[in-house]
């Protein structure tokens, strides 16, 4: 039995460089290690440890990316509240503000509310086969 996959896709991933896709899609993504320190302050940590996978099409150096195939099984818009840093201009997610809103197809672009940014698709795939890159 082949376990099920949790990929984190950032908007900003989709937007730049990805393909519409939804229930039942077959994909091909490279993935490296999920950040949990990041998914942590979006979901807190037992949300954050379901994340397996993230895609990656901007590897950086020394990035170990794996090529995931599967078929996508279920997919969540992650929305998050952010706030700014004391004495920075930088923002940065309001704690274990994430909220997930099942969808059946993604685009990149989602509706956004409630204070709330789109910032990610949580995709669970079921994988076919995958190998190191």
């Amino acid at each position: 039995v082949t376990e099920t996959r949790r990929v984190w896709y950032a908007a900003w991933e989709m937007q730049c460089c990805g393909d519409p896709f939804e229930i039942g899609s077959r994909i091909e993504w490279r993935t490296g290690e999920a950040d949990s320190e990041w998914l942590e302050s979006v979901f807190g940590a037992p949300d954050a440890a379901r994340f397996t996978d993230m895609v990656d099409h901007h590897p950086g150096a020394g990035a170990h990316l794996t090529r995931l195939n599967g078929v996508v099984r279920a997919i969540d818009v992650v929305t998050c509240r952010y706030e700014r840093l004391k004495d920075s201009r930088a923002m940065t997610p309001v704690p274990q503000s994430g909220v997930l809103r099942s969808v059946s197809k993604s685009d990149g672009w989602e509706r956004e509310g409630d204070g709330s940014t789109f910032v990610a698709y949580a995709v669970d795939v079921e994988p076919e086969g995958s190998e190191r890159s």
